[in-house]
């Protein structure tokens, strides 16, 4: 076969492939707030003759929608990109009772209180990954002839990345 005729045939699969890249970013966003939205609009795991269901949502340790949006926002701002990778920011209530005295009776009271517990679990943190990507792309935009090298070094990763999956598409078919 001549190198025209496998231009020719590889052209559904190029085409196929830009597809595809064009699409991810965007599907993934979309599919995040989608689904921030269900949860928040259906809240699953809640039944119609539940007994927590008029209760407030600090009673029962659930986080509110406040908590939900700044934990969404927190994941958005990774603090470190190899941490991102495989971790995501999640708040959590944790009550624990304290004892107090009563300076009028002298006498110990007991009272719950919660705070809100900020940790690491584990999970891809895909919208900071997303959201760094992008602060990425704007700075080294932004920086002009200085930043050709790593321009061309991130091209190249890509190339070899899509050289990859053309690969993988191809023998596995």
């Amino acid at each position: 076969m001549s190198n025209l005729t496998i231009v020719y045939i590889g052209f559904p699969g190029d085409i196929f492939m830009r597809v595809l890249q064009m699409v991810t970013i965007p599907l993934m966003v979309t599919s995040v707030i989608t689904g921030l939205i269900l949860v928040l609009l259906v809240k699953p795991g809640v039944g119609q003759n539940d007994p927590m269901r008029g209760l407030d949502e600090d009673d029962d340790g659930a986080l509110s929608t406040l908590e939900a949006l700044m934990d969404l926002f927190r994941n958005m701002v990774p603090i470190n990109l190899v941490q991102a990778t495989f971790l995501q920011y999640k708040t959590r209530k944790v009550r624990f009772e304290v004892a107090e005295i009563d300076e009028e009776t002298g006498l110990e009271t007991i009272r719950t209180e919660v705070r809100l517990i900020g940790e690491n679990i584990e999970g891809l943190n895909t919208l900071g990954l997303i959201i760094l990507s992008g602060i990425c792309g704007v700075a080294l935009r932004s920086q002009g002839e200085s930043a050709k090298l790593a321009v061309d070094l991130f091209i190249s990763a890509k190339k070899s990345l899509k050289h990859l999956v053309v690969l993988a598409i191809r023998y596995n078919i």
